[in-house]
């Protein structure tokens, strides 16, 4: 609960001054996009004061792709069980087309 003399800050600069942000643009451009929450409740405006002690939290969607394809793909992979083919060495080693090549001549049951 807020006291009446105790002092409010806006979001933006309580994300910045907390390090969860590199700067003002970036912590208003996390508040649009409606990843920073207070107590279970969104922030819409990054203007908006809070207490200088109040809870602050950052909806993580962070992927380990750069973009959807990534996420597409590994999910198709994993519905057709290939995933522990993948994680093979010779996979990380750049022979991935040898790899979809004998693949795709491989007859599956």
């Amino acid at each position: 609960m807020v006291k009446k003399n105790q002092k409010k800050q806006r979001v933006d600069e309580l994300l910045v001054l907390r390090e969860l942000c590199s700067s003002i643009k970036e912590a208003q451009a996390l508040v649009y996009a409606d990843k920073v929450y207070t107590n279970n409740r969104k922030l819409k405006n990054p203007s908006e004061t809070l207490a200088a002690d109040a809870f602050l939290a950052l909806k993580s969607s962070e992927s380990r792709f750069v973009s959807r394809g990534g996420d597409k793909l590994y999910g198709a992979l994993k519905q057709l069980h290939l995933l522990q083919d993948i994680k093979d060495n010779s996979f990380r080693c750049g022979l991935f087309n040898r790899w979809v090549y004998r693949l795709s001549f491989t007859k599956r049951s």
